[in-house]
Order: C-alpha cells, then structure tokens, then sequence
C-alpha cells in the first residue's frame, strides 16, 4: 500500500461494530530512524449499517490521520478494537478485533490510463532486460505497481 507522502496526512478508516467502540491504530517501522507510534482513532455511528460476515452488523466508523511522513519507509498499520468491541474475542461470530498492513509506504500515486491501443508493459519496452535485473537487484524496491483487469462493458439498450 502507498499512502500519501507529506506534507498531507494520509487517512486510515474502518468499520466497528458499536458506536461505543475505542480503536487504536499504531504504526510501526520495520526501518531504524521512524519511532513507533499509537493514535486513538474517531468513531462514529455510520450512515448505513454494513452487514459483514457471519451477520455481523457494523453501525460504526472509525477513522484516523496519521502523522505526515516522507518518501519511503516500510510500515506495519494495526488498528484494534480495545473496548466496546462487541465481537467475544479475535474470532468471536466471525469478527475480528485487530487488523493489520504490512509493506505500507509513503510516497506519490501515479494513476495511468488509456485506451487499450495504450498499454505497454514493462517486458515489452526497449531495455526490458537491463530493467528486470534492477529490479531483481533491488534498485527499485520502493515502487509498487498495480494493474487493474482489463473489463469489456456493454451498454444495453431498451
């Protein structure tokens, strides 16, 4: 995941079950120089009941800034659901009470897009070679790339 680099603050949100809730969300680096850190997150009841697995009804929201930070990191985000969680334990009715993501980063999201006539991937362009050994070597191991499926829609008339 790539979150917005500074000087903005990146926003991290979820479902909770209970508008009573208390969630917790601490980011970790894996990296010297980052401290760890832990923010309360703001809950609210939501606007709609979203109806999860095992028919649990989540009837809140949670959301949380966190601190700007530079280009670059390795990050771990774990939120949990400390009090008012309602779920009976990590596994209680199918509910979770913490949620983690590795392998986040700061940095800048690109989004290309184009026609089909448009696409070029990487194994097709002129050093082709000389590029996936600096990938493999490492040189480029802050970029994260992300296709979406090519879909073909059709418009009904009537």
């Amino acid at each position: 995941m790539v979150l917005q680099r500074e000087p903005a603050k990146a926003a991290v949100y979820g479902s909770v079950l209970q508008p009573g809730a208390t969630i917790e969300v601490t980011v970790s680096s894996s990296g010297a120089g980052a401290p760890s850190y832990t923010i309360a997150a703001a809950v609210m009841p939501a606007a709609t009941t979203y109806h999860g697995p095992a028919g649990a009804n989540y009837t809140a929201e949670w959301k949380v800034y966190l601190k700007p930070a530079p280009a670059g990191g390795s990050l771990t985000i774990t939120a949990k659901c400390t009090q008012g969680c309602g779920s009976g334990g990590a596994n209680g009715g199918g509910v979770r009470d913490v949620a983690t993501i590795e392998r986040v980063t700061h940095g800048d999201v690109y989004f290309c897009s184009g026609q089909s006539n448009m696409a070029l991937p990487l194994t097709h362009t002129f050093s082709a070679k000389s590029l996936q050994a600096e990938l493999l070597a490492g040189k480029y191991s802050q970029l994260r790339f992300f296709q979406v499926r090519q879909r073909i829609f059709r418009a009904i008339l009537y």
